[in-house]
């Protein structure tokens, strides 16, 4: 059994995506890291987490990212065994770092691998957008709406 897991988007803007590669957006202020999500792997039935593997494809303009080892809470999905739900395990994270003094949009991309069991590895693309704007400026007619 594989699952793979992704943390909770805090904000979502409309986007075409293909079916291989998933689509978000983020925002945070000048100066200041944002995760953009966490990514592990549950390898079996006794709810073995891994950490992914990540490759950038397209480095944002105006920062960069950052990887680190974490760890991720399972909260479901499918496929998900009931015993996994709130156990916690290893996964990478994926935090964006504006450059100083930067405000506006910045792109980027990168190839998650899961591991499996099975020895095949999972891919799928990543495409994320990060508004970098001040705290007084509302989101407001940018084309971006709070996830549900």
């Amino acid at each position: 059994m594989r699952l793979f897991l992704s943390t909770a988007l805090l904000l979502a803007a409309s986007h075409n995506a293909t079916a291989f590669e998933t689509q978000f957006a983020k925002a945070t202020t000048p100066g200041k890291s944002i995760l953009l999500l966490g990514h592990a792997s549950v390898v079996n039935n006794g709810c073995l987490m891994k950490p992914a593997t990540i490759a950038i494809t397209q480095q944002p303009a105006h920062g960069r990212l950052d990887m680190r080892a974490g760890s991720q809470q399972i909260k479901g999905g499918v496929g998900i065994i009931d015993r996994c739900i709130g156990k916690t395990g290893p996964a990478t994270m994926v935090s964006y770092v504006p450059q100083a003094g930067f405000v506006g949009t910045d792109e980027l991309r990168y190839t998650v691998t899961f591991p499996s069991v099975s020895g095949t590895p999972q891919t799928r693309d990543f495409h994320a957008r990060v508004l970098v704007r001040p705290l007084s400026q509302t989101l407001e007619g940018q084309g971006w709406k709070r996830a549900q």
